[in-house]
């Protein structure tokens, strides 16, 4: 007899920074960070996807909130994005370099 055994590589993830002030989630294409603190009529998202520019827009839906923390001083990596923690704030890149920073003070997009 025969046994395959296949490990699936997971369809989404996500983490919150320290604070509990930004929250993220990633599936295979597409990353969205909130910033709570500049949350009014709907939520702050930074979005972006694999490869592209990175964009903010207004969502009105929830963010998933039950997600691991990322300590400060680690990294995210999954599916071609990468975010690193750090007490001054979130930076999150994509393959194309694409990305933007998140504190509760500034955001920006480069």
């Amino acid at each position: 007899m025969l046994l395959l055994l296949l490990v699936l590589a997971p369809i989404w993830a996500g983490f919150h920074t320290p604070s509990g002030n930004i929250v993220c989630n990633a599936s295979r294409r597409h990353i969205d960070c909130v910033v709570f603190s500049e949350t009014r009529g709907g939520q702050a998202t930074w979005s972006m996807d694999v490869t592209g520019p990175a964009r903010r827009h207004i969502v009105f839906a929830n963010i998933g909130t039950e997600v691991p923390e990322l300590a400060y001083g680690l990294t995210f990596r999954f599916s071609g994005f990468t975010c690193a923690s750090r007490r001054a704030g979130l930076t999150c890149r994509n393959r194309s370099r694409h990305g933007f920073f998140l504190s509760r003070a500034r955001q920006r997009i480069f």
